[in-house]
C-alpha cells in the first residue's frame, strides 16, 4: 500500500505544470502538515491512461465510486441505454468502478422539466418508454397519492408493491439486480457508519460557526412530508440555538439527528412509513459540498480490502458528465464548486485525528461513450480505426502541442470516411438528451468492448476526442 504522495507521483501529478495542473513541492507539504485541506485533480486533462488510473486503484485496493442516481437502471444493466452507456461500461469491469446510488434525487415532473429527467425515479422505464408510477406522500395523516406535477424528495415518496406501500428508492433498488455490479447506496453508507458520519457533520458545523462562516454551505435546504423541498437560511442565534427555516435547534446535536432522519428513510423499505407521523413536517438536507466530502471521508472508494494508512486520503471517483464532463468542450460542475469544497473540507477536517487533507482524483465517466457494445463489428472495426488514427497522429508530439484543433481535425475526417458504417445507435448517443425509456432502436442486449487501444490512450486525449464529436454532432448529451 502506497502514501498518497507516491499515488500522486504515478499519475504524473507532482512537480511544474505542463499542459495539466501538478502539485508544487510546497503545496505537497502543505497537504501532508494540515494546513490545505484539500485539493483536486481532473484527470480528463491529464496523460493518466485508464489503464494505468484502474491498475494504480486495484494495487490500492480502490474502487472508484460511480456515482449514479436512484431510478432505472435495467437499461443500464442490459447495456442499450445510450448516451448513458458510461455507466454500464465503467460498473460492468472491475478494473474501472463500482455504482454508488445517490437515493436522495428527485422525481421527475410529467413535462420533463424538473426533478431528475436522466433516470426518472418517479417511473417504471424500459428501453423504449416510461410509465409513470403511483406516488404516495404523507399528508399528516396517511399516505395519499400525489401528482406529478411536482418534482418530490425520493425518500419521502413511497408506491406500491403487490397492493403494499414500500419505499419508492427500495422499489427500483428490488429492480436493480445485476451479477458483478455491486451496487453501494449512498444512504446504506450513511447509516452503516453512522456514528463516524454524524460525528463528522457536528464537528463540521461547530466548526464553520467558529469561523462565522454560512451554514447553508453545510444544510442548504429542507424537505416536507410531500416531498416538495425548499432552500433555506440556516443562521446560529446568540445564544447558540440554529435555526434552519422556521425550525430552531436547541443544539447542534439536536440538528445532526435530524440530518440523519432521510437517509433512514432511503435505507430502509419501510421506516418512513412506519415513522413519518412522528417527524417534524420538514427537515434539514445535507448541501452537495458536505455530499461529496462524505463521499471522500467515509470511504465509499475502498474495497474492502482497503487498508489506506496515510493521513492524506486519495478519493479517486468517475464522475458523470454533469459533475466532470470531458474537457475542453464541457467541464463539469465539481471544478466551479471546489472553491467552496476547501472551505467545506476544512470544516469537516480540523481537529480530526484521522485525515489531515484530502485529494480528490476526478475520472470523466463520459469518455466511455466511446466504446462500441459487443455486438456491433461495424463500430468496433471504425472505432478502433479511430483511436488508431489519433495514436498515429499525435504521437511524439509534446502534450501542449496535441490541441483541441489538431484532433478536431482527425475526428472530422474520420466521421467523413465512416459514413454508412457506423451504427444510428452509436452515433445517437451524441445527439440525444440523456435519458432512460428514450432509445427507439431494435436492438438486443449487448455490454460495451473495452478495446485495447481505448485503455492505453490517455484521458486528456479521450476528452478531445468526445468534445470533438459533440461539436460537430451539435446536439447536447
Amino acid at each position: 500500500m502506497m502514501d498518497a504522495i507516491e499515488f500522486l507521483k504515478r499519475l504524473d501529478l507532482i512537480g511544474d505544470p505542463i499542459t495539466w495542473k501538478r502539485l508544487p513541492l510546497k503545496q505537497v507539504s502543505a497537504l501532508k502538515d494540515g494546513t490545505v485541506f484539500f485539493d483536486w485533480f481532473h484527470l480528463g486533462t491529464t496523460n493518466t491512461t485508464v489503464r494505468e488510473f484502474g491498475q494504480l486503484c486495484s494495487e490500492n485496493f480502490f474502487t472508484p465510486p460511480r456515482t449514479g442516481h436512484a431510478g432505472n437502471w435495467s437499461s443500464m444493466i442490459e447495456g442499450w441505454a445510450g448516451a448513458l452507456d458510461y455507466n454500464t461500461a465503467v460498473c460492468t469491469d472491475s478494473r474501472f468502478g463500482a455504482p454508488l446510488v445517490f437515493d436522495w434525487n428527485q422525481t421527475e415532473t410529467t413535462d420533463l422539466t424538473a426533478g431528475d429527467t436522466i433516470y426518472r425515479p418517479g417511473s417504471s422505464a424500459s428501453r423504449t418508454s416510461a410509465q409513470q408510477l403511483e406516488l404516495y406522500c404523507w399528508n399528516g395523516q396517511d399516505f395519499a397519492l400525489v401528482d406529478h406535477e411536482t418534482s418530490r424528495f425520493v425518500p419521502f415518496v413511497v408506491t406500491k408493491e403487490q397492493g403494499q406501500f414500500v419505499g419508492l428508492a427500495h422499489w427500483h433498488r428490488r429492480r436493480n439486480v445485476a451479477e458483478n455490479w455491486g451496487f453501494i447506496y449512498w444512504s446504506d453508507v450513511v447509516i452503516e457508519n453512522v456514528s463516524k458520519a454524524t460525528r463528522l457533520l457536528a464537528r463540521a458545523i461547530k466548526s464553520c460557526v467558529r469561523a462565522g462562516s454560512n451554514l447553508s454551505l453545510l444544510i442548504d435546504r429542507i424537505a416536507f412530508h410531500d416531498g416538495s423541498t425548499h432552500r433555506v437560511d440556516v443562521a446560529v442565534k446568540d445564544n447558540g440555538e440554529i435555526t434552519v427555516g422556521d425550525t430552531t435547534y436547541s443544539s447542534v446535536s439536536a440538528l445532526v439527528d435530524d440530518c440523519m432522519i432521510p437517509f433512514r428513510a432511503a435505507a430502509s423499505p419501510h421506516w418512513w412509513i412506519e415513522n413519518a407521523k412522528n417527524q417534524r413536517s420538514c427537515l434539514p438536507l445535507l448541501s452537495n459540498y458536505s455530499t461529496m466530502a462524505m463521499y471522500a471521508l467515509l470511504g465509499t472508494h475502498f474495497a474492502k480490502l482497503s487498508s489506506w494508512t496515510d493521513d492524506v486520503l486519495v478519493h479517486p471517483h468517475w464522475g458523470a458528465i454533469g459533475m466532470a464532463g470531458f474537457p475542453p468542450a464541457r467541464h463539469g460542475y465539481f471544478g466551479s464548486q471546489s472553491r467552496y469544497m476547501k472551505k467545506v473540507m476544512r470544516y469537516f477536517l480540523e481537529d480530526d485525528g484521522e485525515y489531515k487533507s484530502v485529494i480528490y482524483l476526478l475520472a470523466p465517466a463520459a469518455i466511455f461513450l466511446l466504446l462500441p457494445r459487443e455486438d456491433s463489428t461495424g463500430d468496433k472495426e471504425c472505432v478502433r480505426n479511430l483511436l488508431n488514427v489519433v495514436t498515429s497522429t499525435t504521437q511524439g508530439l509534446h502534450p501542449e502541442e496535441v490541441t483541441e484543433t489538431l484532433v478536431a481535425s482527425v475526428v472530422t475526417k474520420w466521421i467523413s470516411d465512416s459514413e454508412g458504417q457506423l451504427s444510428s445507435y452509436w452515433e445517437r448517443r451524441f445527439q440525444k438528451q440523456r435519458s432512460v425509456g428514450n432509445i427507439d432502436s431494435e436492438l438486443t442486449p449487448s455490454l460495451p468492448e473495452v478495446l485495447p487501444e481505448f485503455l492505453d490512450m490517455s484521458m486528456r486525449t479521450l476528452c478531445l476526442i468526445l468534445s470533438s464529436l459533440d461539436g460537430i454532432y451539435g446536439q447536447k448529451i
